[in-house]
């Protein structure tokens, strides 16, 4: 499965047009529609997904369709050097049974040190942009690289300050 899921991202990213004019704007634009090859490519198959650098660039350092306590461990769909790696996600859930992910600070789903929401078919193209947030909407700390775990939640389980994503 992994390889034909390589392959897919092989050919979606051999495929993908980058316009050529106005270079700060047009890099931009392309630099964030990447995320959305990307979500093309995936489509709904009920993964959240992180990268290791901005716009879902740097290689994928997983994906999966199940809840992760511990990214940095040997177990679930990101393991070893995940854990506190991601500067980019993504949410290719499926409606109706996947469509909430959870992003956690800490290991084993601990809000005390904070969280944010990512709806089904979102994306957040660049992690430095944001902060965690504790059950109680009180700021904590950076998201970029500090991801530790995920798990796919109710809509109602989310904040109203705690969402992410495009």
């Amino acid at each position: 499965m992994r390889k034909i899921r390589l392959a897919a991202v092989a050919v979606g990213l051999a495929v993908a047009v980058v316009p050529v004019s106005s270079p700060s704007s047009a890099a931009g634009t392309a630099m964030e529609s990447h995320c959305l090859t990307m979500k093309k490519i995936y489509g709904q198959d009920g993964d959240v997904n992180a990268y290791a650098d901005t716009f879902c660039y740097g290689g994928e350092i997983g994906y999966d369709s199940g809840d992760d306590p511990n990214w940095a461990d040997n177990s679930g769909g990101f393991r070893d050097s995940a854990g506190n790696n991601a500067m980019s996600v993504l949410n290719t859930g499926i409606p109706g049974k996947y469509e909430v992910v959870a992003l956690y600070d800490y290991e084993n789903y601990d809000y005390a040190a904070g969280y944010r929401c990512l709806g089904v078919g979102d994306w957040e193209s660049d992690l430095s942009k944001f902060r965690f947030v504790d059950s109680n909407g009180n700021t904590k700390g950076p998201m970029a690289r500090q991801i530790s775990s995920h798990r796919w939640v109710t809509r109602s389980a989310c904040s109203a300050n705690s969402w992410i994503g495009l």
